[in-house]
């Protein structure tokens, strides 16, 4: 009898993993393509667009991967964090106005 209900268990976890996975998978495609439509109707892409399609794809990888793997790759949060980081600082800082740069420099560490 406890088998059973551990086997239903890892099954309704299964389930929730999958369907976890695919809400994230569809949001992530959602978001890209409204960018997408963004930079058509801005005429053309910048930089800062760039780097957020590059995140996107990023984070679609790692869905990808841990759909396959069931492990969720460190190195591609890595990549994630540095282009959000090159994005912060190369194009967002321009825009604080205030805040000084370099407190954002210790974050990677």
């Amino acid at each position: 009898m406890r088998t059973r209900i551990e086997r239903m268990g890892d099954r309704m976890v299964n389930v929730f993993h999958l369907i976890g996975l695919f809400v994230i998978g569809a949001a992530i495609v959602w978001a890209s393509w409204a960018e997408v439509f963004a930079i058509i109707s801005h005429g053309g892409p910048s930089i800062k667009d760039i780097l957020l399609l590059f995140i996107y794809l990023e984070l679609g990888a790692m869905v990808g991967i841990y759909f396959k793997t069931k492990r969720l790759p460190v190195r591609f949060l890595i990549y994630i964090a540095v282009t959000a980081l090159t994005r912060l600082l190369a194009i967002d800082a321009k825009e604080m106005g205030g805040s000084p740069t370099c407190w954002w420099l210790p974050a990677p560490s």
